[in-house]
């Protein structure tokens, strides 16, 4: 089964970085590209769409 979202600590553990990194990458540019935005429709918790990880890091793999 796919998963359409990653919390944060998922986002954190599929990429092996901190929830500091993970911050970092979302003011910062890494390598021009911009790290997607988490959705906020999930209360408190931050949810990010799983294709635009993915999407994002191949980007980054290619650059």
């Amino acid at each position: 089964m796919n998963k359409q979202f990653y919390t944060t600590r998922e986002v954190c553990e599929l990429m092996k970085i901190s929830p500091r990194t993970l911050l970092r990458w979302q003011k910062e540019h890494l390598s021009g590209i911009k790290f997607p935005k988490p959705n906020k429709n999930f209360g408190r918790e931050n949810r990010y769409k799983a294709s635009e990880i993915m999407k994002w890091q191949n980007a980054i793999e290619a650059h």
